[in-house]
């Protein structure tokens, strides 16, 4: 009966977020990791830098490129897309203000989520998306973008009304 009742959960949310076998995978594999106790936020961040690099790089070899003419929201949109398409992340929207953007992620349709996929059983996120992004826009737009912690907890990201919210700088470089 359990197992019947997970079935009918994992099917649930492969329907509702539209979820492919990757997306199972990536934030099973994050849960699973975090179940042994050798996953925690900080590796996260870390591991997620590497992959917003190495995903620059990728998007480098996939033809993007991203003009220096163009104004720093449109470059951010442009590269924030290219990320959506390829990694298929979910349903977001980027909110900007004078010197700073906040990136919402809806947290019923992220497809990469530790907890709403994954099933991880945690306080905090393990989300790979702050720093992941953080690296990749830095490296393929042509300003500066860093992670505004918010909150007494200095967390990078918060969730208020059905979304993740993840809030950075924004500079010239």
């Amino acid at each position: 009966m359990a197992a019947e009742v997970e079935l009918n959960s994992l099917k649930k949310k492969v329907e509702e977020r539209e979820l492919n076998a990757g997306n199972v995978f990536m934030a099973s594999f994050l849960a699973g990791l975090n179940e042994l106790g050798v996953l925690n936020q900080g590796v996260v961040n870390i591991s997620s830098s590497y992959a917003g690099e190495v995903l620059s790089r990728y998007a480098i070899v996939m033809g993007f490129k991203i003009s220096p003419d163009t104004s720093p929201e449109e470059q951010i949109r442009e590269a924030i897309n290219f990320l959506n398409e390829n990694l298929q992340i979910g349903t977001l929207s980027v909110e900007f203000s004078e010197n700073h953007f906040l990136l919402k992620i809806s947290s019923s349709k992220c497809r990469f989520c530790p907890k709403g996929v994954g099933g991880a059983e945690l306080e905090g996120t393990l989300c790979p998306f702050p720093k992941l992004i953080e690296k990749f826009l830095s490296e393929t737009c042509h300003v500066n973008v860093s992670l505004i912690p918010e909150g007494l907890e200095n967390r990078v990201l918060t969730k208020q009304e059905g979304f993740c919210i993840i809030k950075y700088s924004l500079e010239s470089k």
